[in-house]
């Protein structure tokens, strides 16, 4: 077997696989998120109308250990920053931190209520059995089901994979990227703001 031929193979197996899941997984909105894989664009699959109850989720990126003390790193920081920034009261927000940070002390949570001390601390939930995006999904459908509205909020390069595994598996789903509910270019990874102390307070 030459090795053009192997790896015209492997696309198909792949191709057969990925037909497979949408097939087994298949929804009312698994046309618009197919959609989006074509426009390489993030598709909402639901609208919010002004006022209108909804569920905030941030999915988890990672921590660092700054001074004997885990911390949110530097995406999961403005991830957080933008969700407080959009919070409005009634609101729901569930942080899909999954198991990597099962030992971690809800340290995400600590960081948001810490920076938005208007939020109530009953209404964050803490998602700690997920292991990847299309888990964080599944658990999410866990906690709130299919039928509330959810707005997720991570950082743009993220929004496209998040919003297509939601709609594929039947979520009210709608996205805004970090980026953009903070007004910067981009968040860069594993920066630390050291004097940015808010676990000492």
């Amino acid at each position: 077997m030459t090795k053009e031929t192997f790896f015209r193979r492997k696309e198909v197996v792949f191709l057969t696989i990925g037909l497979l899941w949408v097939a087994l997984n298949f929804t009312p909105h698994t046309l618009p998120a197919l959609e989006s894989t074509v426009t390489n664009q993030p598709n909402n699959c639901t609208t919010l109308t002004e006022g209108e109850s909804h569920v905030i989720a941030v999915p988890g990126s990672g921590s660092i250990m700054v001074s004997g003390v885990v911390l949110p790193d530097q995406v999961m920081q403005k991830r957080l920053d933008a969700a407080g920034k959009q919070y409005h009261d009634g609101e729901k927000i569930i942080l899909l931190d999954g198991v990597s940070d099962l030992n971690s002390d809800d340290f995400n949570k600590r960081y948001l209520l810490s920076k938005f001390p208007n939020i109530p601390a009953e209404i964050v939930l803490s998602e700690k059995l997920s292991i990847n995006t299309p888990t964080n999904i599944d658990q999410l459908i866990l906690i709130i089901g299919t039928e509330n509205k959810v707005e997720f909020i991570t950082d743009r390069s993220h929004l496209f994979r998040v919003l297509f595994y939601a709609c594929t598996k039947g979520l009210k789903a709608m996205g805004l990227a970090a980026e953009d509910v903070l007004r910067i270019e981009n968040i860069q990874p594993h920066q630390v703001f050291e004097n940015e102390r808010w676990w000492l307070r």
